[in-house]
Order: structure tokens, then sequence, then C-alpha cells
């Protein structure tokens, strides 16, 4: 499963980063670790949805501190 950490990413740098590792990744398991932040997740989920690709935020009880891409 391909990876990307955006701890310590600004919002800015995560827009391009995330379109980027998409894009790299297109057809892959993906992770996208977020850390806790909500606004972090729901940028990440907005730039996902996007794509039109399935998502799971958070792990089985959905507070995890990433997003799993299939």
């Amino acid at each position: 499963m391909r990876e990307l950490d955006l701890h310590g990413a600004n919002y800015e740098e995560v827009v391009i980063k995330c379109h980027r590792f998409l894009n790299d990744n297109w057809g892959k398991e993906m992770k996208i670790i977020t850390g806790h932040s909500p606004q972090m997740k729901k940028v990440v989920c907005e730039i996902i949805d996007k794509y039109r690709l399935k998502y799971h935020v958070g792990g089985v009880t959905g507070v995890e501190g990433y997003i799993t891409i299939r």
C-alpha cells in the first residue's frame, strides 16, 4: 500500500501533494496520513471526491488519523 504522510504540511501544500500522490498511484491501494485534525481530513476528502475514488476515513472506528483509498 502506498502512503502519503501529511504531518507538518500546510493546507496549500496538502492540495498539491494529494493531487500528485493520487495521480502517481492511480489504481493502487493508498493511505493518506492526516493526523486527527477534522479540517485536514475534510480537505483531503474533498480532493479525493474530485477523483470519484472510494475511500474510508479513520479505520474501523472512523477516528484514526488516516484515510484509505481502494
